[in-house]
């Protein structure tokens, strides 16, 4: 069986979006996600927030996605999320390198998920 990848996720809105409403909004990506052929997705432990701190919607924001091989659909569940939700982006990170899918054009968006997931081998 191949290794997993794991490709972290991070969701974000517009300048009035609150944080609440960003983590309902990943976790609506994540349902989705668990409809590919993937092993998990989940919601990385970051440190604990200081007392009183309000951290933990922002950690709910973020998702990682591991699974073996190529994920077929992966681009197309993050392309019909980002339609319908106007105003917000989607950044993917492995080891480091980071892609920010945002308000280009969905063919803009297309071609350099395209290129940063073959550089990955995750195409």
């Amino acid at each position: 069986m191949p290794e997993a990848n794991v490709i972290r996720l991070q969701v974000a809105g517009d300048e009035d979006t609150d944080a609440e409403r960003v983590a309902e909004l990943a976790s609506r990506l994540r349902a989705e996600l668990l409809e590919l052929d993937v092993e998990r997705v989940d919601h990385p432990r970051a440190a604990p927030p200081p007392p009183g701190a309000k951290g933990a919607a922002l950690e709910w924001a973020s998702l990682a996605v591991t699974f073996a091989g190529a994920v077929p659909g992966l681009l197309s569940v993050m392309q019909g999320w980002l339609g319908r939700h106007e105003g917000c982006s989607i950044t993917l990170s492995v080891g480091g390198d980071a892609l920010t899918l945002d308000d280009l054009s969905r063919t803009e968006r297309d071609q350099m998920a395209h290129t940063w997931l073959r550089k990955h081998g995750l195409e």
